[in-house]
């Protein structure tokens, strides 16, 4: 297919052809033949005295796209995608195909970072409608890097490599947006090599540490359960935790392992809590979508159940909006595990990943925890209390109870509270403890029963 192929994209195209530097799938250059016409371009801009930029861009959840449509729907999606670059970037530069769903652009005559910034805008201002691929409305979100020569390297394998450190870092940081390229950077590709290289035994080792967070009951204010989180406590690195362990776990392919352990560890403990404190204690854990969807994981659920003798409803299993509302292909599966184990499934981040209003009525969802982001908008200014209203409001209606997460102050507390919230949890009355410091808690909340709201009350 070569209508990805644009003048003068095509004199390239002929040329990788001959030489067999060319990417099969959309005709557009590989990574070899690429750092070659780069490392010509640096060469030529030395001598004028030139800029030159290089974007690398990667397809955010490619990977998922092709699990629900099948991969000759994700190929026909790569050639629409290299035809769309293709035809944007024309005689102002050269497009590559330099991996699976990444995609290189060099820009040539590119002077400064500002000018740099325009030219992702543009690109991201292409894809921002949406468009068809056999039929089919497709939307697509990217993470980009860049680096400009010649502030970000002197040769083209150099731009390319810190082009590529950026892209790790956006697609770290959240996807769907893009970063320029920093000499601090490397540190943090230093760092994740070097978690990247002990994972692996770390779970051996007995370095994961789970944290426990307490949830409320509004308005009265009584203990409901606890949000459990994972950290790392790694040798040199110090504490490292969920939001950095995880991506690492799934890179290394040791997320089973690791949510089998921590779904042990939280009913073992939560088990603890019960005898000894708090008899109807429900834990919460987060779980990842691709877990939920392996009929593995829920035989391990029922296992430790019975080890630990919990009841079903103590158990509450997270999953993050933007990867459950990713797949509409899971909603009847997951809804017949949950029907015949009885767990409780919570959408977490909620309002942060933007679910359509179908896929929450088709979601099996017991509960819904607003994203802490929303939480902390609730003091700045009126649009951030009239976020969390709809949010709250939303989840009523779909009569689903809601936790707030990230309650930090005794303003969001009152406001939370005259909306009918359900749940709360935040830094406000207690930070994520560990479990030796769980006594301490149960010993202040014994003195008060009612702690949330007597500390409200005091500081209202």
């Amino acid at each position: 297919m070569i209508e990805s192929i644009l003048v003068p994209g095509v004199i390239l195209y002929a040329i990788c052809q001959v030489v067999g530097q060319c990417d099969s799938l959309t005709g557009l250059p590989n990574r070899t033949r690429l750092i070659k016409q780069l490392n010509k371009l640096v060469h030529k801009a030395r001598r004028k005295d030139a800029g030159i930029a290089v974007v690398m861009l990667d397809l955010d959840h490619f990977d998922r796209i092709n699990e629900a449509r099948g991969s000759l729907f994700g190929d026909e999606l790569l050639r629409k995608i290299s035809y769309i670059l293709q035809r944007y970037v024309k005689e102002a530069g050269t497009v590559s195909r330099i991996g699976a769903d990444r995609f290189g652009i060099i820009f040539e005559d590119v002077a400064s970072k500002n000018e740099l910034a325009r030219q992702v805008e543009r690109i991201y201002g292409l894809f921002s409608k949406g468009f068809f691929v056999k039929g089919i409305p497709v939307n697509v979100t990217f993470s980009a890097g860049t680096a400009l020569y010649p502030y970000n390297g002197d040769n083209g394998l150099e731009l390319l490599k810190n082009a590529d450190t950026a892209l790790l870092q956006a697609k770290e940081t959240g996807r769907n947006h893009a970063l320029h390229y920093s000499e601090e950077m490397n540190e943090a590709v230093k760092r994740r090599a070097m978690l990247e290289e002990h994972i692996g035994g770390a779970l051996q080792r007995n370095e994961f540490v789970l944290s426990f967070q307490p949830q409320f009951a509004l308005p009265g204010g009584d203990i409901r359960g606890f949000a459990a989180s994972i950290r790392w406590e790694h040798p040199q690195a110090g504490a490292v935790l969920a939001d950095e362990l995880l991506p690492l776990a799934a890179g290394a392919g040791l997320m089973r392992e690791i949510e089998a352990w921590m779904l042990k560890e939280a009913c073992e403990k939560n088990r603890e809590i019960r005898k000894l404190h708090l008899p109807n204690s429900v834990i919460a854990i987060p779980i990842s979508l691709h877990s939920l969807k392996q009929p593995a994981f829920w035989e391990e659920v029922k296992r430790v159940l019975r080890a630990t003798g919990m009841t079903p409803d103590s158990l509450v299993l997270e999953v993050r909006e933007h990867e459950l509302c990713a797949d509409g292909d899971v909603h009847s599966e997951l809804g017949e595990e949950l029907r015949a184990i009885g767990v409780t499934l919570c959408l977490a981040d909620f309002g942060k990943g933007y679910a359509s209003l179908h896929s929450l009525k088709l979601l099996p969802l017991h509960l819904l925890k607003i994203d802490p982001l929303f939480i902390g908008e609730i003091g700045a200014d009126k649009t951030g209390k009239t976020i969390v209203q709809s949010l709250i409001a939303l989840g009523h209606k779909l009569g689903l109870p809601v936790i707030a997460a990230g309650v930090e102050t005794y303003e969001q507390l009152h406001y939370l509270r005259a909306l009918g919230c359900d749940y709360m949890q935040g830094s406000l009355v207690s930070k994520p403890l560990p479990y030796e410091e769980l006594p301490h808690l149960f010993a202040i909340l014994r003195y008060k029963p009612h702690a949330l709201k007597s500390q409200a009350s005091e500081n209202g």
